[in-house]
């Protein structure tokens, strides 16, 4: 069962998602990892990983670091 937390933190994974899509990079793989393990899971493995995921890349190349997975847990101190 989820805390209502990582419900929010879900929500905000969701927001990142529609805000890069706005910005014309759709993050497939991305919401399809939400969809299946949820925003926490997600951040785990994604900030886990040994290298930069494509979609950290992507939104760097666009100037839009804002948008991802580490700028959320580190802009929100909950």
């Amino acid at each position: 069962m989820q805390t209502q937390l990582e419900r929010q933190f879900h929500q905000a994974m969701l927001k990142a998602y529609q805000d890069a899509k706005a910005i014309g990079y759709n993050a497939t793989v991305f919401v399809q990892m939400l969809q299946d393990r949820g925003g926490l899971e997600t951040a785990k493995v994604l900030i886990s990983s040994s290298k930069p995921s494509d979609g950290y890349t992507a939104l760097y190349e666009r100037g839009h670091l804002e948008l991802t997975v580490e700028a959320i847990v580190i802009d929100d101190p909950r």
